[in-house]
């Protein structure tokens, strides 16, 4: 069973900078709370370490699909316990950019799986505060996250 998340955030910076700053994943670990650490590993390759509840970690690899300069970066993961793809847009809306994420995941154990994962994990929840804490990156250079 598939469940998709989606949230969108104004952030007052031009499309380009916003853009260069989302497409440096390894800067995830400054503005979203449950990522670890994110290393490349390849062309278009990253590996990503995230804190998940009760203080477990998982881990998967991602490929990069699409990197379209000040528009679109979409994703798919491999391996992993939660399989997800997604994509993020960027529309230029003068001198600000509008930000929108998408989420696609599938979870192990199909409804069930699902409901433990909102349950515990809350990705709705996490997807707005990161982007909140993306929003404060960009905007200010403020890197403190927050819980």
């Amino acid at each position: 069973m598939a469940t998709t998340v989606s949230r969108t955030i104004r952030v007052r910076r031009p499309v380009a900078e916003v853009f260069s700053l989302w497409a440096d994943f390894e800067s995830f670990p400054l503005f979203m709370n449950h990522i670890k650490s994110v290393r490349r590993t390849g062309a278009g390759l990253t590996h990503w370490v995230m804190k998940g509840p009760a203080g477990l970690e998982t881990q998967w690899d991602a490929r990069t699909t699409d990197m379209t300069f000040g528009r679109r970066i979409a994703w798919e993961t491999q391996g992993g316990f939660v399989e997800h793809m997604g994509e993020v847009l960027f529309n230029d809306i003068g001198d600000e950019t509008e930000v929108t994420v998408t989420m696609n995941y599938v979870t192990p154990l199909g409804r069930l799986g699902d409901a433990g994962t909102k349950i515990l994990a809350d990705p709705e929840g996490r997807l707005e505060q990161d982007l909140e804490n993306f929003k404060r990156f960009c905007e200010r250079g403020d890197m403190r996250k927050t819980a």
